[in-house]
């Protein structure tokens, strides 16, 4: 079986607010912004409510965010995981992502891969 991304997404934080917790860690929330590029195209946003440990240690992303794609389908997307915030310009995430949709978006043949990008 050879996986092919469903969909690539970029995203900026307009928003976010930080607060810290005993020993390092930080609790963060960020309103996310963008577009889903790929076999599944449309507007993108979500809320992250990662928590991190340290200024430059490993975080959770956990993050709920919505797709609304160009030819009208919603769909809702979890997202889970463990990165790490370093390097800056290619941090490192691992994780699950969980969708769901009013609709057949695509294909099953199409519905194998999934990269997720900021």
């Amino acid at each position: 079986m050879r996986l092919e991304p469903l969909y690539r997404v970029r995203f900026t934080y307009p928003e976010s607010w930080s607060v810290g917790l005993d020993g390092g860690w930080q609790q963060m929330f960020f309103m996310a912004e963008g577009r889903c590029e790929g076999s599944v195209t449309g507007r993108f946003r979500g809320a992250n409510f990662p928590r991190k440990e340290g200024a430059d240690g490993p975080f959770r992303p956990d993050f709920r965010a919505v797709i609304e794609t160009d030819d009208g389908a919603v769909i809702m997307v979890e997202w889970h995981g463990y990165g790490r915030a370093y390097p800056l310009d290619r941090r490192q995430i691992v994780g699950s992502v969980f969708h769901l949709a009013d609709r057949e978006p695509l294909p099953p043949a199409q519905r194998r891969g999934l990269r997720l990008c900021r």
